[in-house]
């Protein structure tokens, strides 16, 4: 009986001197996981043709950070428009268009003694012909432009009339001779000198 006793005693000394353990719910109580509320993403670092780029955003609550990270850009070149007619002796910038990071590597033109292209893709036209400006860039993207170069024809100055001129007062040209066919069902036809003509062009079929 007297051990019993003593057993007993034990049991309830420990169990008021030792901690009572907290319920499985209160000890994670402070553990809980947050439910995030993520900001728009931001672009930290901006993608090229030769590199991938970096997005980040944030959690409004714990400031937990999320990164991604962004595909490469594709590599292009475009020349607009693609062909020109030059004429001779005249020159023409050409402008290439290409993705973030690129860059123009160099110009070439497939026949030097037609037309020229300088690093800055300015094209002088020499000679008649057809002629490719390619363009290069870094990323190895080629493009091409088609130059047809012609000489700039001249137009012809017109004949100078001495003498007398004829007109009709509706008329828009004069003529040199009053036996024109285009003043034959003209009623009123007046006459004088070229200075003294109100009319500034001459006529096509009697010039």
């Amino acid at each position: 009986m007297k051990k019993k006793f003593t057993t007993l005693l034990v049991a309830l000394l420990l169990t008021v001197l030792l901690p009572m353990p907290l319920p499985a719910q209160a000890a994670d109580s402070d553990a809980d996981v947050c439910t995030h509320d993520w900001s728009e993403w931001e672009v930290v670092k901006e993608a090229t043709v030769f590199r991938t780029g970096t997005k980040e955003r944030f959690c409004w609550y714990c400031d937990s950070i999320q990164t991604k990270t962004t595909p490469k850009i594709k590599a292009y070149a475009k020349i607009a428009p693609k062909s020109l007619t030059l004429y001779k002796g005249k020159s023409k910038k050409l402008k290439v268009s290409y993705g973030r990071g690129d860059s123009v590597k160099k110009w070439k033109s497939s026949n030097k003694k037609l037309a020229s292209v300088t690093q800055t893709g300015k094209i002088k036209a020499k000679k008649n012909g057809k002629v490719k400006i390619t363009v290069t860039l870094k990323s190895g993207k080629k493009a091409t432009f088609k130059v047809r170069i012609i000489t700039k024809k001249r137009k012809p100055k017109p004949k100078k009339t001495s003498g007398t001129v004829y007109w009709t007062p509706s008329g828009q040209v004069y003529h040199s001779t009053r036996s024109c066919p285009t003043l034959s069902r003209s009623r009123v036809v007046k006459s004088g000198s070229l200075a003294s003509c109100p009319k500034k062009r001459p006529c096509k079929v009697c010039h």
